[in-house]
């Protein structure tokens, strides 16, 4: 029998028993399950069951980890005699909302006992998708889609016709104004597609487990300074700032069209809107508003699109009006400062947190005002203020993997550091900047990536102290280990150059030095620790002590050689120890005692030098200013107050020295200083705070002689929460109004509806003089104004309990009505009518008239109603039709108007009683009173009714 045919007959033979066998195996090599699943269900089947039979399984890692991916399983699969078919194994699946790849693990099948023998296949492996992208998720009950382009909180801008709540999956397909309050999906998912954007009209704050971002999220640019009307220097309002935006998150994805852009700053041109007479409006600053900032607080996140903060708005005190005439405004011009950014991620180990895309904060403001007005030409004035463009904003990151563009502006500083894990700048990173800054304690910056002109800046540090690593092997070595170009290639540092690390990797033949052609890197540090500001003016024969502190940045213990030298004659130094010696990385502090020239009015500069003796180009030197008082000095008198000092941030706050006093001369320079880092210059100056806390704010005054002076207050910037905790807002259908005395002394009330039950809120309120009241139709809010302050407060439905919102900028603001669409009017008498901002409670004159209303309503068609004397008028906004409706309406003179559907409620002081007279409007026929006892001295001077929460 030849081969062919026995293969043929055995084959023959075999395969009915093959076909009889009983198997265990999987189907499939490989399964896909989504990070998002709760777990995966894999069967293992077996075949041609006759008896009893088992089987064991176990996983194993790959790329996916059990106890971060996926939770480790074993077990034993059992078929009874003869049984066959699928048995299971449930592997759960952990979402750890890191940004991964594609990760895998396997499960294998071992130990088969019984009637069973093993299949092809043995093994199997599970992909993990990192699949927590918001925008492919579908058929899910808590996806909430935009439907057209409209207002977050309107029902009918979402496809379910429902505002999006805490848990929801957003996903964002139009363009969706954002609202005032932050948004709070807490473990909700958000997604803005590639034509999506969501845009804010103040400050945006977002908070979700998982953002991705294709679309655009965009801060409101901040409004422009304008004044109305014209040339009334108390009525201009300065520029305000671009809107900030901040995200808290688990996981943030910007993808390559993503783009996360704040508000730019609003511009300041005075000159459009004041005299150019000098005088007229003196001291009036011009400044632009500042840029709005981006912070990020993200878990993980990885950026491909553009994160930009917002530019500083510009400030122009000169130029030319439509009439073609120039005109120039008396006061320091500045621009506004461009934004900051600020990213913050706290890795797990195999966490991704990274940087391929362009993060640039805001550029400063231009600020421009006339070369004449500098030099004092102008009317005879000399003038020492000056013009200053805004500095850029800095940026602050701590990620792990900065391969993308970093980008600040003149003024400016790029911090990179404070991460646990390594950190790595790879070959498409740049970083430009004034200032750069790698920091943080123990770590490892990894710099050998880095390609030609990378790294751009004046002034460079790198600090990662004595465990840490700075590794400059710059692209691949050489045969004879030599870098492919030296590390002066990668960095382009103009002026100083710092390194703090015990290990630096670097090639052959290339030095530290290399790094800044013109200065090695400082091996020592030379500061003044004086709290006192320089130049020192003390008087004639005057000792002063200078505190000095010299720094070994070096990794050994060195000694250093002090000297001392002066430009003037007739001063005298004490005697410094020398050398001294300071250990590696540590600092050592000593005073050199200078006693003063016995000539009045001399200047003088002494310069103070360490020289390292293991290393004498190792050079730290610094120059000391001083000079002697002219004779009789007095020293001037520093003052100064605030436009307010408790305020809503962010609330650009006007700071005024006119109080400040100099005996025997003149102030001649006003410098400002906030603890924030914030300064400004002149008599009159703003200041712009963003963000709550309590700051320090200090004015340093000079006088002609040089003497200086200086005095410090504290202000207290409130976080704005448009749904406080406290004061609540209306939630059942009663009317609320206020009472006063004589001595304007206010007091609220409630009436219940239908059981017309009085409930007394709050006792007196002797400190404000309420005059109206009003109830926001959105969020149901009780306002009220004073007119003995001329302030805006919000008030306790339950308490009466007044918390102040802002000033209005009016000091009688006797009547308040609310539109249906949450816009806020008010009666300012001798000014008109006017709008009054809910945030911050500052007003604007909308229709001058010195016309004396004395209580006001309106319709939500822009009809508004009011009362003079015993008249009911009407005026139509948009028809600009006044006009007497009611002529001699009963009770006499009206004190609270409110207007309930077709009918309006007003109050009246009858001899003893207080009533309560509802009237229809097209008859002017009274179809309701209600009489309340009073005292003499009491009347109702303003109620509101929150008639959308009655049914």
């Amino acid at each position: 029998m030849n081969i062919r045919k026995f293969l043929l007959i055995s084959s023959l033979i075999l395969i009915p028993s093959i076909l009889q066998a009983s198997f265990i195996s999987f189907s499939q090599t490989k399964s896909t399950v989504n990070e998002n699943a709760s777990s995966i269900r894999i069967a293992v089947n077996r075949s041609n069951g006759k008896e009893a039979a088992s089987v064991n399984y176990t996983t194993s890692d790959g790329s996916a980890k059990a106890g971060n991916d996926y939770t480790k399983k074993s077990g034993t699969l059992k078929w009874k005699d003869g049984e066959s078919g699928n048995k299971f194994i449930s592997i759960p699946i952990l979402n750890d909302n890191e940004l991964e790849a594609k990760e895998d693990f396997t499960i294998n099948l071992s130990k088969i006992s019984g009637d069973a023998s093993f299949g092809i296949l043995t093994s199997m492996t599970i992909i993990v998708n990192d699949d927590d992208d918001p925008c492919e998720k579908k058929y899910l009950n808590n996806i909430i889609r935009s439907q057209n382009s409209g207002l977050w909180n309107q029902a009918k801008t979402w496809n379910q016709a429902r505002i999006p709540r805490a848990g929801d999956i957003v996903i964002i397909e139009h363009n969706v104004i954002a609202p005032a309050e932050p948004i709070k999906l807490d473990k909700g998912e958000f997604c803005i597609q590639k034509q999506g954007q969501l845009i804010s009209q103040a400050s945006l704050e977002i908070h979700a487990a998982v953002i991705h971002n294709y679309g655009t999220i965009r801060g409101a640019d901040g409004k422009n300074g304008f004044a109305k009307p014209i040339e009334k220097c108390n009525f201009f309002q300065h520029a305000t700032a671009g809107s900030r935006i901040e995200i808290r998150t688990d996981k943030l994805i910007n993808k390559d069209t993503g783009k996360i852009i704040a508000g730019k700053g609003g511009d300041d041109l005075t000159y459009q809107y004041l005299s150019n007479s000098i005088g007229k409006c003196q001291g009036t600053p011009t400044q632009g508003g500042l840029g709005g900032s981006v912070e990020i607080y993200s878990t993980n996140m990885e950026n491909r699109g553009v994160i930009k903060a917002g530019d500083g708005g510009k400030a122009e005190g000169e130029g030319t009006r439509n009439d073609d005439k120039t005109y120039v405004v008396d006061g320091p011009t500045n621009g506004g400062n461009g934004g900051f950014i600020h990213i913050w991620t706290n890795l797990k180990q195999q966490a991704i947190s990274a940087n391929y895309g362009t993060i640039e904060s805001g550029i400063g403001g231009d600020a421009l005002i006339s070369k004449e007005f500098l030099s004092g030409n102008i009317a005879g004035q000399v003038n020492n203020d000056f013009s200053k463009s805004g500095k850029g904003g800095n940026i602050k990151l701590f990620l792990d993997l900065q391969d993308g563009i970093v980008k600040a502006h003149q003024g400016s500083l790029i911090y990179w550091g404070n991460h646990p894990n390594k950190l790595i700048a790879g070959k498409n990173a740049s970083f430009s900047a004034e200032k750069i800054i790698f920091a943080g304690d123990s770590s490892e910056f990894d710099l050998s990536q880095l390609q030609k002109n990378s790294v751009v800046a004046d002034e460079m540090t790198i600090a990662v102290w004595k465990t840490g690593i700075v590794n400059f092997i710059i692209n691949k070595l050489t045969k004879d280990n030599h870098c492919q170009h030296t590390i002066n290639d990668a960095f382009n540092i103009t002026r100083k150059f710092e390194i703090f690390a015990d290990q630096i990797n670097k090639c052959k033949g290339n030095t530290v030095a290399d790094i800044d052609e013109s200065q090695t890197v400082n091996l020592a540090q030379l500061s003044v620790t004086n709290t006192r500001s320089f130049p020192l003016t003390e008087v004639a024969g005057t000792k002063v002590p200078i505190e000095l502190r010299l720094f070994n940045n070096g990794t050994n213990t060195d000694n250093y050689i002090l000297t001392t030298t002066s430009e003037a004659d007739d001063w005298q130094f004490s005697a410094l120890t020398t050398p001294i010696e300071i250990e590696a990385k540590e600092p050592k502090n000593f005073t050199l005692n200078v006693t003063l020239a016995n000539t009045q009015g001399v200047e003088n500069t002494i310069t103070v030098k360490a020289t390292s003796k293991t290393d004498p180009n190792a050079v730290a030197k610094i120059k000391i200013k001083m000079k002697v008082a002219p004779a009789n000095t007095e020293q001037p008198i520093a003052k100064f107050h605030f436009s307010a000092k408790t305020f809503d941030a962010p609330t650009s706050i006007k700071l005024d020295a006119t109080a400040s006093s100099d005996s025997d001369g003149e102030i001649v320079d006003y410098k400002w200083f906030s603890s924030n880092g914030l300064e400004a210059s002149g008599k009159i100056a703003n200041m712009q705070f963003n963000h709550p806390g309590i700051y320090k704010i200090t004015l340093k005054v000079r006088d002609n002689d040089g003497a200086i002076a200086n005095f410090w207050q504290q202000i207290t910037a409130q976080p704005y929460d448009p749904e406080p905790a406290a004061p609540k807002p209306a939630s059942s259908c009663q009317l609320f109004y206020v009472k006063q005395n004589t001595q304007q002394q206010s007091q609220f009330f409630t009436i219940s509806v239908p059981e017309f039950k009085l409930t007394k809120l709050s006792k007196l309120n002797k400190d404000f003089d309420i005059q109206d009241i009003a109830i926001d139709p959105k969020t149901h809010f009780i306002y009220a104004s004073s007119g003995k302050k001329g302030n805006l407060y919000k008030a306790d439905s339950l308490t009466g309990k007044l918390f102040l919102v802002g000033d209005i900028g009016f000091k009688q603001v006797d009547s308040l009505a609310f539109h249906a669409n949450g816009t806020l009017y008010g009666w300012a008498q001798g000014h008109g009518m006017i709008t009054i901002d809910l945030k911050k409670g500052n007003g604007t004159v909308v229709i001058p008239t010195p016309l004396f209303v004395e209580t006001l309503t309106l319709t939500d068609k822009s009809i508004f109603y009011g009362s003079i004397e015993n008249d009911l008028w009407k005026y139509d906004q948009d028809n600009a039709i006044f006009d007497k409706i009611c002529p001699n309406l009963i009770g006499g003179k009206k004190h609270s108007i409110e207007l309930i559907q077709d009918w309006i409620l007003f109050s009246t002081n009858e001899n003893e009683t207080l009533k309560w007279r509802l009237i229809e409007i097209k008859t002017c026929k009274e179809i309701f009173t209600l009489d309340n006892p009073r005292r003499k001295s009491d009347k109702i001077i303003g109620a509101a009714f929150p008639i959308n929460l009655c049914p």
